[in-house]
Formats: C-alpha cells, sequence, structure tokens
C-alpha cells in the first residue's frame, strides 16, 4: 500500500452464513501503520494506511478461527525533476 491509502478486502467464509452466526473481529498489529475495519453491510474489510512506512499483521476471527495477512507501507518513488513520465 501507499502512503494515505485505502484497500478494500472481500470477506468468505465457509460455511458461507458463519458471518451471521458469529462475530467477526478484525484487528491491526501496528494501526498507526495500516488500521483495518470491518463492515458487516458489505462483509469487507476496509484497510486504511497513514503516512508511515512499515509492515502491520492484520487477523481476522470468526467462532474460534483466525486468518491473518502481511500488509506493507511504502513510499512512491518519485522521479528525479525532468525525468517524469509523461
Amino acid at each position: 500500500m501507499d502512503f494515505y491509502d485505502q484497500k478494500v478486502i472481500k470477506v468468505a467464509t465457509a460455511p458461507a452464513l458463519a458471518m451471521e452466526y458469529y462475530p467477526i473481529s478484525v484487528t491491526s498489529s501496528n494501526p498507526s501503520i495500516v488500521s483495518a475495519d470491518f463492515d458487516d453491510y458489505d462483509n469487507t474489510i476496509l484497510l486504511h494506511s497513514g503516512y508511515i512506512s512499515g509492515t502491520a499483521t492484520i487477523s481476522v476471527s470468526v467462532n474460534g478461527k483466525t486468518a491473518v495477512c502481511q500488509v506493507t507501507v511504502q513510499t512512491k518513488e518519485i522521479p528525479p525533476s525532468g525525468e517524469e513520465d509523461i
């Protein structure tokens, strides 16, 4: 992810109706790098990055089962003046 970026991750469970019966917990190991919020209307996880480079682990738990993923935030490389892509 880039600084001040937002990504959406679709959540799917097996069985598909598990999200209707069990609460879903979403956490970030480092919210200052990437915060994570669950949108139960769309069954999506919203990731928001700040202005700090680094890596955070996003954990999603449903009924005692947990899935994790690593998210890395880094700067975009800006070409030196005069070498910009057009």
